[in-house]
């Protein structure tokens, strides 16, 4: 069978084969594994993804932040669904421990003022580390983000991104975009990086 892998595909599948994380070359980000093992009922669905108009977003996610997860989840999908997780279960026993039907990692993403990932870590662990270290490799294959959604407006936003061993894999309608309001200083750094002089002098 062929399938459409990248090499970091290739890569990860040998660091599950061997228990290890992957290595990746450019630039490092942290890998933090906190909180306790994330389990789901494993799904009997013989797919590998879920369509989605099978996962609806909630009825609360504003359209344009729909269209902005959609946006991330294209290399995601590339990467994870059509990559490791299809490689994995087709070079892998039932049995490895990376193909686990139960297993999800969550993976956080923190922004700076560019709207670009500041930090990236497992927030919540699959309970196999060589998973974890795939699903954060996965979410640096997105290269530039797009531009956070004018609903933000001036909040502070972190991404939370589901990557599920079973049909879910990394839909988008899973993940979180999850806002806070910004400090003072918060909000004069972020006007004075984004050259809104005029609303840095109103802060």
């Amino acid at each position: 069978m062929s399938l459409p892998l990248g090499r970091l595909a290739v890569a990860v599948l040998l660091a599950l084969v061997a228990g290890c994380p992957a290595a990746t070359t450019g630039p490092q980000i942290e890998v933090e594994v906190t909180g306790a093992p994330v389990t789901a009922r494993a799904a009997q669905a013989a797919t590998t993804s879920l369509p989605a108009a099978k996962v609806p977003f909630a009825r609360d996610v504003s359209p344009d932040v729909q269209g902005y997860l959609r946006a991330i989840h294209r290399p995601l999908e590339a990467e994870w669904t059509r990559g490791v997780l299809a490689m994995a279960g087709a070079m892998l026993p039932a049995a490895h421990p990376a193909n686990r039907r139960d297993r999800v990692a969550e993976i956080e993403v923190r922004f700076d003022w560019n709207d670009q990932p500041a930090s990236m870590r497992v927030s919540r662990s699959s309970g196999y580390e060589p998973y974890d270290a795939s699903a954060l490799r996965a979410m640096q294959t997105v290269g530039l983000f797009p531009p956070l959604p004018r609903s933000v407006g001036e909040r502070h936003a972190t991404l939370r991104w589901r990557f599920h061993r079973d049909e879910r894999a990394c839909h988008p309608a899973l993940a979180r975009l999850e806002l806070r309001p910004l400090s003072d200083d918060e909000a004069l750094a972020r006007a004075i990086a984004k050259g809104r002089i005029e609303r840095a002098a109103q802060i």
